[in-house]
């Protein structure tokens, strides 16, 4: 089955991972479906902070079994769609993100549409629905005329280490991380060093999904933070995702911090959070 969206005129479309199925239960009702799927499932990630479940199951032969088995328990609201994006799954949890036209008038069109606000920052929401469904709501809510864009919510969730040793030990193979430094020989980094490394005069703005900015490699360099989806300055990132915090990291990570060296090690550092 392909799940499709649309990013202006352009459509996207995305096929499910068949070997993972997320959900979303309480805490009691997840270890519950936990054990009764224990012989299907090979690991279980949980996504902090979504109330979401991996599974990542042994053969992709028993997906419809695991999703009938959640459908079936009365307090798992929804299993959700998990779609494989280079290392990492995207899981579609049940939100939409979705902009208006200014001057909508945006709670009619939610009612119709039986939305909730999770949160919105001006025209920009982000809503619920009871049923889940965000592909078929970002496909409803763009019929409207005073919607401007509306597409799932995504969460990013990035392997772990034994996970990927599940899979290796299921009989499938799994890719070799590269050697420590690839990155740094592959950009003939230390060559551009010997002309010029970092300026603390030069400030490198990473806009992401939230730094960490008490990380070690980073805590010294950052010269101010802000946080776009709430309009101030304190900016934190979300517990589920450390994607800014990588990419601060890449990018700026001071060069005697620790065995880590941001390619722009010695500059400054503006931490953006600019999305969920």
């Amino acid at each position: 089955m392909q799940y499709a969206y649309k990013i202006g005129q352009r459509e996207v479309s995305l096929t499910p991972d068949d070997d993972t199925v997320a959900f979303r239960a309480g805490r009691t009702a997840t270890a519950t479906l936990r054990r009764r799927l224990a012989d299907h499932v090979a690991d279980a990630v949980p996504v902090r902070g979504r109330g979401l479940t991996l599974l990542q199951l042994h053969e992709s032969s028993s997906r419809d079994h695991v999703r009938g088995v959640i459908a079936d328990h009365r307090t798992a609201r929804h299993h959700a769609p998990v779609f494989k994006v280079g290392g990492h799954h995207l899981v579609a949890g049940g939100e939409v993100l979705v902009r208006f036209r200014d001057g909508a008038r945006v709670e009619p069109i939610l009612r119709k549409a039986r939305l909730s606000t999770i949160d919105h920052l001006g025209n920009l929401y982000e809503l619920a629905h009871a049923e889940g469904r965000p592909f078929d709501i970002a496909r409803d809510l763009l019929e409207h005329p005073d919607v401007v864009w509306a597409e799932p919510h995504f969460t990013s969730v990035h392997h772990r280490p034994h996970l990927l040793a599940a899979r290796s030990r299921s009989g499938r193979s799994r890719p070799e991380p590269p050697p420590a430094g690839y990155e740094i020989a592959h950009t003939r980094a230390t060559e551009a060093w010997a002309i010029q490394t970092g300026d603390p005069e030069v400030l490198v703005a990473v806009i992401d999904e939230g730094i960490q900015k008490t990380h070690p490699s980073l805590r010294s360099i950052v010269a101010d933070t802000y946080d776009a989806t709430k309009d101030r300055t304190r900016q934190r990132p979300n517990p589920w995702d450390f994607h800014g915090t990588a990419c601060a990291g890449l990018a700026a990570a001071a060069p005697d911090s620790g065995p880590i060296r941001g390619f722009g090690g010695g500059c400054g550092l503006l931490c953006a959070k600019m999305g969920y």
